[in-house]
């Protein structure tokens, strides 16, 4: 999950607390984790909810917010981006801050009774040899470059 500022609006982000006092933009219905309804039980920084990035995006160029929550990752600013011709005219105005909000991993899982940890082993081993050699980075680079293309 990215922390996406205005250019010239970034700050240092490493906990929660350096969100306080910052209007946070997310998606209506989405939970973020015990850490994010800490901060806002402690009114820490105020929630502006909307239905989707596009509205969220467009919020910041307004200076409506000041923080955007975009999920997931780079790819998911990307698409988001490449929806609508306002935001792909003010790409340069995003800035991702270093450090993510949340890292939420997707996992892969069977029911124990299918006994598939034989095939589990193969995947993670073919998995962890494609991060190696770079092989996922390309697939996800031709995911962006065709949804880039689609979104024109």
């Amino acid at each position: 999950m990215l922390l996406v500022v205005k250019k010239g609006h970034e700050f240092p982000f490493e906990t929660i607390e350096d969100l306080a006092g910052k209007v946070l933009g997310v998606r209506r219905g989405s939970i973020y984790g015990d850490v994010f309804e800490r901060g806002m039980r402690e009114l820490l920084f105020t929630v502006n909810e909307d239905g989707n990035g596009v509205q969220r995006l467009k919020k910041l160029l307004l200076d409506r917010i000041d923080v955007a929550l975009i999920g997931p990752g780079k790819s998911g600013l990307n698409w988001i981006i490449n929806s609508d011709s306002m935001l792909q005219a003010s790409r340069d105005e995003f800035v991702v801050l270093p450090v993510p909000f949340a890292v939420d991993p997707n996992y892969l899982g069977f029911a124990q009774a299918m006994n598939m940890k034989e095939f589990l082993a193969e995947f993670n081993l073919i998995i962890q040899q494609g991060h190696e050699d770079g092989t996922i980075q390309a697939i996800i680079g031709k995911y962006e470059e065709y949804t880039s293309r689609l979104m024109r």
